[in-house]
């Protein structure tokens, strides 16, 4: 059991009073869209000395005017920090806070790769590792069943090379089974045609499972990073993804086709909100040139062959990642065996970073719209994600929302859609139980105005895990917030904080706080482990 307090009150009761002295502007319906800016020259060096006025930015072609303007150039920040209690954990930022605005995820991909080309990977992130500078943020993250941080943000190239060492291959029996075979011949035509499409039915099972496994995978890190400031770079080291299944024109008309297009969209719309920009490396051995006219005089056309391969399934969907990371902003890096200069490039990008925000006009139309950034000078290169979807903040489907929050108890990946800290500590007052001690970011809470205060609608919930990480129980309770004028400031600049106290189930070593807006499908989540703080 757990119980929830506010001030000394139940949060259904909470109503706070203090002045304000200034005035609040308000924006109704008002979205900031933030569009971060990689400018480069000739060579391919980063400019570092334009000013707001040297850009333009269009939405749909229609000029914008440029509300919010920074500039973040590495070697001018530094991330040293008090460092937080060892009993406090937050969903934002990894062992050091002040993270510059700028870092970058290694995702390693081990559901979509070989394990000849997990090896190859895994060695070239070492080799980038082993010449990592101090000012660059790194996370090592990989991709199987689930997202799983294998260490969150850290400047210590030392630490990641510790991890490094000790990751390990998997033998993805997912990508295994979804490569077609050809059955053995009987004899009997129709049987073997049958055998064959059983065969390929089953391989496109597993396509869809993990096309919607990464999919996921990359929601939850879009989620897990959308509280960070500024660029955030996510390399992908993979061996390929469906995004396609059985579309191809040598596809049997009884094999099913998919585009996985809705949950495409809504990972791409939070990797999008999240400032998210990818880098896919084609981690497959590259062909020799020997090969490569093996390759030609064995095809039909010139044109069956796309950089030194016979085009393939997987081949298309590599078209789809170069377009994936020119949508948002980043660069794919397809048949290279430089896979240390290929992450190099993707963190040399945010040397020098730019943001720009602007209002858009009228309400969200629930379309995508083309953006467009430019500058007064010729002759640069400049890489900036290509559009957004304006959508209304909504409240998802019951089922959805469902879906979501029974993946965030469990997730290791923290979501940052609503900041939170949470401070853990014996309850002295009962033995055995514990207080949660919790802050939530004020501004990431939609509170509506209401005569002469502000007021929302949220709950909170406590998820019980065992080690293994997987849900004991769950409570959950809501919070209603009403704030008079001249409290609203204070909650904002200092945070929403609350007082939880739980009694453990039997084997249960940690929790998942989670901040819940069902309004607007937000969640925040934080892992708090319930042996630290004996």
């Amino acid at each position: 059991m757990w119980r929830l307090w506010f001030s000394g009150l139940p949060v259904s009761a909470v109503v706070i009073v203090c002045a304000l002295g200034q005035e609040i502007t308000i924006r109704v319906n008002a979205r900031l869209v933030e569009v971060n800016v990689i400018v480069h020259d000739r060579n391919d060096r980063p400019v570092a000395d334009l000013q707001k006025e040297h850009f333009k930015i269009f939405d749909r072609g229609k000029p914008q005017n440029i509300a919010y303007f920074s500039i973040f150039s590495k070697p001018q920040v530094g991330i040293a920090a008090p460092p937080r209690p060892s009993n406090a954990y937050s969903n934002r930022g990894g062992e050091e806070s002040g993270l510059p605005p700028s870092v970058t995820i290694i995702l390693l991909d081990r559901l979509n790769t070989h394990l000849e080309e997990q090896a190859h990977a895994r060695q070239g992130v070492i080799d980038f590792l082993e010449q990592m500078g101090p000012e660059d943020p790194v996370a090592l993250y990989t991709l199987d069943d689930d997202v799983r941080v294998l260490h969150d943000f850290t400047n210590s190239p030392e630490r990641l090379l510790e991890v490094a060492a000790k990751y390990r291959r998997r033998f993805s029996a997912e990508l295994d089974n979804s490569e077609t075979s050809i059955a053995e011949p009987t004899g009997d035509d129709d049987f073997d045609a049958f055998v064959q499409g059983v065969h390929d039915q089953f391989a496109d099972f597993q396509d869809r499972d993990r096309a919607l496994r990464t999919l996921a995978g990359l929601e939850a890190i879009a989620n897990h990073v959308a509280g960070l400031p500024g660029r955030k770079n996510l390399v992908w080291l993979s061996g390929g993804f469906p995004f396609t299944l059985g579309v191809d024109p040598i596809s049997d008309i009884l094999r099913e086709r998919r585009t996985f297009f809705e949950e495409a969209q809504r990972a791409a719309r939070a990797v999008s909100d999240a400032g998210v920009a990818i880098y896919p490396i084609d981690v497959r051995t590259r062909l020799t040139p020997v090969a490569v006219q093996d390759a030609l005089r064995s095809s039909a056309s010139p044109n069956a062959i796309r950089r030194g391969r016979p085009i393939t399934p997987l081949d298309q969907n590599l078209d789809t990642l170069e377009h994936l990371a020119d949508q948002t902003g980043g660069r794919a890096f397809i048949n290279t065996n430089n896979f240390r200069g290929a992450i190099t490039q993707a963190v040399q990008d945010a040397l020098v970073t730019y943001t720009l925000g602007f209002y858009p006009d009228g309400e969200p139309d629930g379309k995508f719209h083309e953006l467009k950034v430019s500058v007064d000078r010729h002759g640069l290169k400049v890489l900036h994600r290509k559009g957004y979807l304006a959508l209304a903040d909504m409240s998802p489907s019951p089922a959805a929302w469902k879906a979501e929050v029974e993946h965030a108890r469990v997730s290791p990946i923290p979501s940052q859609q609503i900041g939170m800290e949470v401070r853990v500590e014996p309850n002295a007052a009962k033995a055995g139980s514990y207080r949660l001690l919790a802050r939530l970011d004020a501004r990431d809470l939609l509170l509506e105005r209401k005569q002469e205060g502000w007021t929302g609608n949220f709950a909170i919930e406590v998820a019980q895990l065992r080690p293994d990480g997987t849900l004991a129980m769950a409570s959950r309770s809501p919070l209603t917030v009403s704030l008079p004028d001249d409290k609203y400031r204070a909650v904002m600049e200092q945070g929403l904080r609350l007082t939880l106290s739980i009694d453990p189930a039997p084997g249960v070593d940690q929790v998942q706080v989670l901040a819940l807006d069902e309004a607007r499908g937000r969640i925040g989540s934080v892992r708090v482990p319930l042996k630290a703080s004996k």
